[in-house]
C-alpha cells in the first residue's frame, strides 16, 4: 500500500528522484558539449567526457592532453533549463521550449551584433536574473507566502546586472574626434 505525504510536508522520494533527474539534466548538458575537430572520434570524447564527470582522472587528462575540454562551462544554460522547469512544471514540454526561447530572445536582443566576451557575460547574468524574478513572482502569485524579502533581492541583482552592462558599454565606446571646417569636436 503506498502512503501519500500529508498536505504541506516534503516527499522525500520526489524531492530525491527531481534532484536526481537535474544532475543527470547536468551531466547531458556537459557531455553534449561541441567537440572540436581532433585526433578523436566524436564518440570517443563523449566516452572520456562521460568518464571524467564520473571522476576518472585518466580521462580528464586525455581530455587536457588532446585540449578537448568544453571552452565555456554549460552552467548559465543549466540554470536557465531549470528555471523553465519550474516555470512550465516537468511534463509540459511546450511551456519549457517557449520559455526557453524567450530566455534566448532575450539574450540575443541585449547582447546585439558582435558582444565581446564580457558582454556576453554580462547579458548572460541579466538573463538568469531575469528567470530567477520571474519564477520568484510567479511563485508569491501562486503561493503568496512572504517571498516579498527574496524578490526585492533578486530585483536588486536584475538591476545591478543591467547597470554592470551599461557601465561597461560607456566605457567600452571609443573618443571620436571630427574636424568640421577646422573646427575640431570631440565625440564620446
Amino acid at each position: 500500500m503506498k502512503i501519500k505525504p500529508a498536505a504541506g510536508t516534503l516527499d522525500l522520494r520526489a524531492a530525491a528522484s527531481a534532484e536526481l533527474g537535474r544532475r543527470e539534466s547536468l551531466k547531458t548538458d556537459l557531455t553534449e558539449a561541441p567537440c572540436p575537430p581532433g585526433p578523436l572520434k566524436h564518440s570517443q570524447v563523449l566516452k572520456l567526457r562521460k568518464k571524467a564527470i564520473g571522476g576518472d582522472k585518466k580521462a580528464l587528462a586525455k581530455l587536457r592532453e588532446h585540449d578537448l575540454l568544453p571552452t565555456e562551462p554549460a552552467f548559465a544554460g543549466y540554470v536557465l533549463k531549470r528555471y523553465a522547469d519550474m516555470l512550465s512544471g516537468t511534463r509540459n514540454e511546450y511551456v519549457r521550449a517557449v520559455t526557453l526561447n524567450g530566455y534566448e530572445t532575450m539574450r540575443m536582443q541585449l547582447e546585439g551584433p558582435n558582444p565581446t566576451a564580457i558582454e556576453r557575460l554580462l547579458v548572460e547574468r541579466i538573463v538568469v536574473c531575469h528567470a530567477a524574478v520571474y519564477t520568484a513572482e510567479r511563485a508569491e502569485a501562486i503561493f503568496s507566502d512572504g517571498v516579498q524579502k527574496q524578490i526585492d533581492r533578486l530585483h536588486h541583482r536584475y538591476l545591478s546586472a543591467f547597470k554592470a552592462l551599461a557601465q561597461f558599454r560607456r566605457i567600452d565606446l571609443p573618443a571620436i574626434q571630427v574636424n568640421i571646417a577646422e573646427k575640431q569636436i570631440n565625440i564620446g
